[in-house]
């Protein structure tokens, strides 16, 4: 769990990538494809957005699914949302959600593709570090199918 500032900045940032996302013929697609494809509370991964719900907060405010998705909850503690999209898989209540995770390991994906990057709360990773929303960066490796996915 980070601190409340670094959050708020997390979240300012992630919403430049809206533009790198729209630039990209190919994340364009995936995340429109994404957005069209949940349909429930469990396809997001953010919880307690308003009222109703992260469905209806993601289909009236699409501007926010990465600011929200990535800036506070993928570049604070990557694990923990693909644990939560496995589970959900696992669990039959939704497939959107890991498609999701692999949606933000191909935004900080390397250009070759073969790597990719995910974020940790140094204080998560338990490395002697304060809880002041500090983020450690582990390199992870990408196996792709035939055609690149």
């Amino acid at each position: 769990r980070g601190d409340h500032s670094m959050t708020v900045i997390r979240h300012e940032v992630a919403h430049q990538f809206d533009r790198v996302v729209q630039a990209d013929t190919r994340m364009s697609a995936l995340f429109d494809g994404l957005k069209a494809s949940a349909a429930v509370t469990d396809d997001w991964l953010r919880l307690n957005c308003r009222a109703g719900g992260p469905d209806e907060f993601f289909k009236g405010a699409p501007q926010e699914i990465i600011a929200s998705q990535v800036g506070n909850q993928y570049l604070l503690s990557s694990s923990t949302q693909l644990h939560v999209a496995v589970d959900r898989l696992v669990g039959g209540s939704s497939a959107v959600a890991l498609g999701w995770v692999l949606f933000h390991l191909e935004m900080f994906a390397s250009e070759d593709g073969t790597r990719s990057r995910m974020y940790e709360s140094a204080a998560g990773l338990d490395l002697s570090v304060a809880a002041d929303g500090t983020a450690a960066v582990l390199c992870v490796i990408l196996r792709r199918d035939g055609v690149g996915r």
